[in-house]
């Protein structure tokens, strides 16, 4: 004889035999809204006993908060109207409708104590007993969510904490590159004492580097990266800061050529942002390009976007490490050609300015065939 498994899920034994085995809170509602049945998980999340609970109506028999704080009856509170549950129960019996997975966070009072509950309500219409009903599922997800919301103040107090220290460490590194700038050019300073100011000058240069974006890190992650955006000619902006980096270029014996789409036009962006995440673009490929080659940097029109690369005919980027350029503290094993240092930062800061704007930022390289990065913004968008 072949087992029927429509004959089966219609018996109430195998409806029983599913919920005990299901981890999350399971429980069935009537169109009175009284609970019609309910899982093991369900009475753990929410205490009571089967013959006590069965009956009620459902915010009754879970303990809700508004029910007890108010001292009346679930459906008769003054947040009844705005109640997630109960918009869920509604929709499954009028426009017999399902909800997934929408996040509920209320307190519950279970054994007469208030205890706070994360959870994932899925609601569903269902046909139990030849009656209409609503099956509502309930993932209890409190402990990933305590752990979110702590990992969220752990970072909040790390970006405060680098913000402090990086602000309070600017005035005397600065100040002691001040005092080499001073006394290298003077004419009886014996030449391993101007190469020993020399080289301190450079390592505070790179430390104020550091510095600097160590703030805009903390400030970024913080929430507090604000925008002022305005309209600019992108081909002359881009024009302007190519010119810049020309000089740094030619120190190299290389070239950059820049190639404008000449229907570019207007841009909304923040002009400062944007030429920080040029600057790290082009200053980087001058830093992997060899002598004697040539960096381009190319300006298009892509959809409703502006799309700008910097083409460098350097050593390119090693496939399993491309994933992670645009991390926090991530190096390639590529090595500058001009032994300059690099702090692991700009690039997630420029992943971070572009795609603030409603952009994106992305790489195209292989070993000996240079790199390429990339990034796009929007024509018609102002932050």
């Amino acid at each position: 004889m072949r087992l029927n498994i429509d004959d089966l899920k219609q018996s109430n034994e195998f409806l029983n035999a599913v919920l005990e085995n299901i981890n999350s809170a399971i429980f069935i509602v009537d169109p009175e809204f009284r609970l019609r049945n309910f899982n093991e998980s369900f009475q753990t999340l929410f205490g009571g006993a089967m013959a006590e609970e069965l009956g009620k109506i459902w915010g009754d028999a879970m303990g809700c908060e508004f029910a007890v704080r108010e001292k009346t009856g679930c459906g008769r509170t003054s947040n009844c109207n705005r109640c997630l549950l109960r918009s869920s129960i509604l929709k499954a019996f009028v426009e017999k409708g399902a909800t997934y997975k929408e996040k509920l966070v209320r307190e519950f009072f279970v054994a007469g104590e208030p205890v706070t509950y994360y959870l994932q309500v899925t609601a569903r219409p269902v046909t139990w007993n030849n009656e209409s009903m609503t099956l509502l599922v309930l993932e209890d997800i409190t402990q990933l969510e305590t752990q979110k919301l702590h990992l969220e103040e752990l970072n909040h107090l790390k970006n405060r904490f680098l913000g402090i220290a990086a602000h309070d460490l600017r005035s005397p590194i600065s100040a002691i590159q001040m005092y080499a700038a001073h006394f290298i050019d003077s004419p009886a300073l014996p030449e391993k004492v101007r190469f020993i100011l020399e080289r301190t000058y450079k390592l505070c240069e790179f430390m104020m580097k550091l510095l600097d974006e160590l703030l805009d890190i903390s400030m970024i992650e913080s929430g507090q990266l604000v925008l002022e955006a305005a309209p600019i000619q992108y081909s002359e902006f881009i024009r302007q800061n190519v010119e810049l980096h020309q000089f740094m270029a030619n120190k190299k014996q290389i070239a950059i050529h820049l190639a404008c789409h000449p229907e570019v036009g207007l841009v909304s962006l923040d002009r400062v942002k944007i030429e920080q995440v040029l600057n790290n673009l082009i200053s980087n490929a001058i830093k992997y390009s060899p002598p004697h080659t040539v960096i381009t940097v190319r300006v298009l029109r892509e959809g409703d976007a502006v799309l700008t690369r910097v083409e460098d005919q350097g050593p390119g980027i090693p496939r399993e490490e491309q994933a992670n350029v645009f991390r926090e503290f991530r190096r390639s094993s590529v090595k500058a050609t001009g032994e300059e240092k690099s702090t692991g930062l700009g690039l997630a800061i420029a992943k971070k300015i572009v795609e603030v704007h409603g952009g994106r930022i992305g790489l195209e390289s292989a070993p000996g065939e240079g790199s390429t990065f990339y990034f796009s913004l929007p024509l018609n968008r102002i932050n």
